[in-house]
């Protein structure tokens, strides 16, 4: 069994992991659709943010309240 220093970073490696390939997969679908002369391509990509630190905390601490429902 983890203890709670474990779990928090698991937690935090869940959550960033989560939004870096929600991010990935944005992007890909928009390099995929989109010929590459095409502005609404830049637009697009422009409008993409990576994941911050405060929205992975965010995300690790909804992952630990729904882990510490019973």
């Amino acid at each position: 069994m983890a203890n709670p220093y474990e779990m928090r970073f698991n937690y935090f490696h869940a959550a960033k992991d989560l939004l870096t390939s929600e991010y990935q997969s944005k992007l890909d679908r928009i390099l995929l659709a989109y010929n590459d002369e095409c502005q609404e391509k830049h637009d697009l990509i422009s409008a993409l943010t990576y994941p911050t630190r405060e929205d992975i905390f965010a995300l690790a601490e909804q992952i630990k309240d729904f882990a510490d429902k019973k």
